[in-house]
């Protein structure tokens, strides 16, 4: 009977104290849920692209172009290292707009959050074989993460702005 008296107390009380508890509260002994702070993926940019130098290789027909190119992650998580694809675009009144990638990818180092990375790369652009390579003045832009290897927040402005090129004669 002690037993039950004591069972019947001890409920009482447990029952009255978590009554007095106000809702919407944590209890003492409770720790409140931690908040999450969540974080965009990286988000690769081209910020600035310059022509250094276009040069004609006779031997090899093809335009050896060089670049200084500086891409931006505006993410919140590193971006590891990635691929950057050179494009031009051309027109004639023989075949019209032609738009091609140029054959070969360069690597371009990891990026932290808020950084940018600035380097020179080279390409090399055939001028023979096609309308579409002849030396003619050409659009010229590059694309960081060609072939979207870094999972970025924004995958549509990972191009750059055009710039002009017009190839040497000789």
């Amino acid at each position: 009977m002690n037993k039950n008296i004591l069972f019947l107390t001890a409920f009482l009380i447990s029952v009255r104290c978590s009554s007095q508890i106000p809702s919407g509260t944590t209890p003492k002994n409770q720790l409140p849920a931690p908040k999450m702070k969540l974080f965009t993926p990286a988000d690769l940019q081209v910020t600035s692209i310059s022509l250094v130098s276009c040069t004609k290789d006779a031997a090899s027909k093809r335009l050896i172009i060089s670049v200084s190119v500086t891409v931006k992650n505006n993410g919140q998580l590193k971006a590891e290292s990635s691929k950057l694809q050179a494009c031009f675009q051309t027109s004639s009144a023989a075949s019209g707009i032609i738009s091609r990638a140029i054959d070969g990818l360069v690597t371009v180092a990891a990026v932290n959050p808020g950084s940018s990375v600035t380097a020179e790369y080279v390409f090399r652009r055939p001028f023979s074989g096609d309308a579409g390579f002849n030396l003619v003045t050409f659009d010229f832009w590059v694309k960081a993460d060609a072939g979207n290897a870094v999972r970025e927040s924004d995958e549509t402005n990972n191009s750059s702005s055009t710039i002009r090129i017009t190839p040497p004669a000789h």
